[in-house]
């Protein structure tokens, strides 16, 4: 059993459709907020696979609630405020969903794994998808890879490189119980007609708020 976080989202979505493919069990756990788009899920609603809570990752009661129903071998959390016109305008959502919300899975989520069967236990897996955002700007040519240094050029991408960092205190505090939790920062820039249009056209607010980021540079990477 998979628990999926934002697997309304873009991105999400399309993980969700994949697992779903493989005849994997998940539950998709998504508040629905404005990156969701629900209609992009509407094949796989009816699979018998296939499992939805709304529910807000930063109530840890809930969090617990659907870990203790559903009993996952593995986290993959893709839930988080990424929009970096919302992060200029209301910083504070992303503190909570983005910093909080990680910290309160992975709170749960280490509840749980002590609750496991030895065996499971030792699958058990978080995986924390981030955003290359993290390093940065990149220009016309080159490329990032996880040994790049860190250079946030935005609210979005600062918090994301705050939870970059958090990722590999817990990765190491972890790693000490045996637990196995990573955090990735994916270099992909995608788009399509699902994703949110927000999300695809950025304000000339966003364009203008830092020279550094060009955010109508098809070549930026995309919010994840």
């Amino acid at each position: 059993m998979y628990l999926v976080t934002g697997g309304a989202g873009f991105i999400g979505s399309a993980l969700v459709h994949a697992l779903v493919r493989q005849s994997a069990p998940l539950v998709n756990v998504d508040m629905l907020t404005y990156a969701a788009n629900p209609a992009s899920l509407a094949e796989v609603s009816g699979a018998p696979e296939y499992h939805f809570e709304r529910v807000d990752i930063c109530e840890a009661d809930a969090v617990r609630d659907i870990f203790e129903r559903y009993r996952p071998d593995a986290v993959l959390h893709l839930a988080a405020e990424s929009h970096v016109d919302r992060s200029i305008d209301a910083p504070a959502d992303f503190v909570r969903t983005n910093v909080v919300g990680t910290f309160t899975l992975l709170v749960e989520a280490r509840r749980h794994w002590e609750s496991l069967p030895d065996e499971r236990a030792r699958h058990f897996r978080f995986i924390h998808v981030s955003t290359d955002e993290v390093f940065g700007s990149l220009g016309a040519t080159g490329h990032f890879n996880e040994r790049s240094p860190y250079d946030p050029t935005s609210p979005y991408s600062a918090i994301s490189t705050t939870l970059a960092r958090f990722g590999s205190l817990s990765d190491a505090v972890h790693a000490e119980s045996g637990a196995r939790m990573r955090n990735v920062t994916p270099s992909i820039t995608m788009t399509s007609p699902g994703r949110a249009r927000r999300q695809r056209i950025p304000s000339r607010r966003a364009r203008s708020s830092d020279a550094r980021y060009d955010a109508a540079d098809p070549g930026n990477p995309a919010s994840m």
